[in-house]
């Protein structure tokens, strides 16, 4: 009997979620995603708030609808220093449910005012904050 054989192959969906959980958890939230769009059982599992409780988006283009779907999720702790949120087509800001957000950084040295209003967007949804980390962002009295 041949070495190749002797090995036995398994599949990755037989799994258990708890495994495949764990993997996931390894991987930064855009690889999450891409997996959460092969099957309907990764959709469910990329889903979990474990992987989504604490995002960090430092630097990164979010879309406004992005940072919706993690509070969805269950994200408490979000990190947008030198971000650039943007809404996109999308209209209304205002969230139908208050985001659970206890911890929120959208610390930065300079925003472009059509970036400033999407940040007040995210701001006006945050009924729980516990800590807002600002520094070096301007803001208005609005």
């Amino acid at each position: 009997m041949s070495k190749r054989q002797k090995l036995s192959s398994f599949h990755f969906e037989c799994l258990p979620d708890e495994i495949l959980l764990k993997i996931l958890s390894f991987m930064d939230i855009k690889g999450v995603l891409r997996c959460g769009k092969v099957s309907n059982r990764l959709r469910a599992i990329s889903n979990d708030q474990s992987l989504w409780s604490k995002l960090n988006l430092f630097g990164r283009h979010v879309p406004y609808g992005f940072i919706g779907k993690a509070m969805q999720n269950g994200c408490e702790y979000l990190h947008l220093s030198y971000a650039c949120v943007n809404q996109g087509d999308q209209g209304d800001k205002k969230s139908e449910v208050p985001w659970k957000l206890k911890y929120l950084e959208i610390s930065q040295h300079f925003v472009q005012e059509s970036a400033r209003e999407d940040l007040v967007g995210v701001l006006q949804n945050c009924h729980f904050l516990q800590k807002l980390a600002v520094e070096g962002l301007m803001l208005n009295s609005d």
